[in-house]
């Protein structure tokens, strides 16, 4: 199991955390809902995202959502939803692990 899917279950664990997985075009593609680290409020979205491997999907934040652009920044209290392609799963675990694990 991820480190991420562990620490998270262990602070959120009543269904804050959205877990699939998917068939796409033959590979494995996974979705995750996530609350903002501490850590990463104030990055760019852009600053979250690696090509082919992770992108930020959408943004919940106060009782909305919106599909963020490149240049969108994420708050405090927004949740991340991550479509996670497997080859970056450790690449969204080192993201979201908290600053003393980096």
């Amino acid at each position: 199991m991820l480190w991420c899917l562990r620490w998270w279950r262990q602070r959120r664990p009543y269904g804050h955390l959205l877990w699939s997985r998917r068939r796409l075009h033959g590979g494995d593609l996974l979705r995750l809902r996530v609350p903002i680290p501490t850590h990463l409020a104030g990055s760019p979205v852009s600053a979250l995202e690696v090509d082919g491997k992770i992108r930020v999907a959408g943004i919940s934040r106060g009782g909305g959502g919106f599909i963020p652009t490149a240049s969108s920044t994420v708050q405090a209290g927004d949740y991340l939803i991550l479509m996670i392609a497997r080859e970056g799963l450790d690449l969204v675990d080192e993201m979201l692990a908290p600053e003393e694990h980096h």
